[in-house]
């Protein structure tokens, strides 16, 4: 319990350092008025039903706001179960029979390194590859939920991985276009933008290239152990330290370059600056009621 709530203080601290003009603060000005969500995001056609902008995701966020709770708090839980996981399982790699130790070594400190940047630069699809890493380190089958928190992810990563997911996709698949049809959230009706799911693509691609390049880096070097195991199944999951001291390194890193950089955090906006978006007014009172 100890562990888990100190991985989500971390998540809480890398969130902490995104700056006004971060995909969170968009997300929670888009989803703090559902009744204006159809002016904001896009939907998709598939096959005749609407997909939201951020398929699984979009339903999460939306039941944070009908509930209540504070968004970045709740998105910060969403981080920190991958993150907790995947600070349990990168230990298994030092037992693993890939490559040689100055290998296992370096895929130790990508993996901690690429689920700690992702973190700091929140997306909808920086958040679906942390759970794909989670479940790639982990395989806990769980984890495959967050492969739909973004179209991009959700039809690569399943095609990609389609022989070990196809059951919980499938069923995922029948869970979105129910959700479709029942128009029970916000989120499933037909947005003033709505374009065809087969738009989806090298657009999106050209609009990440963060998490793009960063999951292309990681999959360069776990390719370079060809066939052989990553995980040994007869290493019991242990917490490993790395990715909390990494993390605790990139959260100060980020927040002492925010803070002399003039950015502006929920702790170093102004009080009398304000700025329009296509989401809605940034000012310290949104960043703030975004935590509280």
């Amino acid at each position: 319990m100890l562990i888990f709530l100190s991985t989500y203080l971390l998540s809480v601290s890398l969130l902490s350092g995104n700056t006004s003009g971060f995909d969170i603060y968009s997300h929670y000005l888009a989803y703090a008025d559902l009744s204006n969500l159809q002016n904001v995001y896009k939907t998709y056609d598939f096959f005749g039903y609407v997909f939201p902008r951020y398929f699984l995701l979009s339903y999460i966020y939306e039941i944070i706001t009908v509930i209540g709770l504070p968004f970045i708090p709740s998105v910060a839980l969403l981080v920190s179960v991958p993150l907790f996981y995947i600070s349990l399982y990168v230990r298994e790699f030092s037992y693993s029979k890939a490559g040689g130790k100055n290998y296992r070594l370096i895929l130790v400190i990508l993996v901690s390194f690429v689920s700690l940047i992702l973190t700091v630069y929140y997306s909808a699809l920086s958040l679906s590859l942390l759970w794909f890493i989670a479940w790639l380190v982990s395989r806990k089958r769980f984890f495959i939920i967050g492969f739909f928190f973004h179209p991009l992810s959700a039809f690569s990563l399943v095609f990609l991985f389609l022989k070990s997911t196809w059951k919980e996709s499938l069923t995922i698949f029948v869970l979105l276009f129910a959700l479709s049809y029942f128009e029970l959230f916000a989120s499933s009706i037909q947005s003033k933008v709505h374009i065809d799911i087969s738009q989806l693509g090298l657009s999106v691609v050209l609009l990440k290239p963060k998490e793009i390049g960063l999951m292309l880096s990681l999959f360069l070097v776990i390719s370079l152990s060809g066939n052989r195991k990553l995980i040994n199944d007869e290493i019991k999951p242990k917490f490993s330290a790395t990715l909390l001291l990494m993390g605790f390194l990139v959260s100060m890193f980020v927040f002492f370059y925010t803070n002399f950089n003039d950015k502006e955090t929920v702790f170093t906006f102004q009080d009398e600056l304000e700025k329009q978006t296509l989401h809605g007014t940034v000012n310290q009172k949104s960043l703030l009621k975004a935590w509280w």
